[in-house]
């Protein structure tokens, strides 16, 4: 699951231009992207409020990033075998 969400760290950034990654934005790049990545590989998965919780982000805020990114991604989130 760390290389799917590596990888869909690097496509995202890919497909949005506008992706800004700092010291302060990092982590809820990361975050974001490993419950994304939970979510498509798991049929149980954690909830985005203990995520949230676990990542030190508000669950408003990850609800919000969590659709930017799969909308940055255009909803295609499997990784082509090619790309590994």
């Amino acid at each position: 699951m760390q290389k799917e969400s590596i990888l869909r760290l690097n496509k995202d950034d890919e497909y949005s231009g506008q992706t800004k990654i700092n010291r302060f934005s990092i982590h809820r790049l990361i975050v974001t992207s490993v419950l994304v990545t939970q979510k498509f590989y798991n049929d149980m998965y954690y909830s985005n409020q203990a995520v949230a919780g676990l990542g030190g982000i508000g669950m408003e805020e990850l609800n919000q990033l969590e659709a930017i990114f799969v909308k940055n991604l255009n909803w295609n989130l499997l990784v082509p075998e090619l790309e590994y």
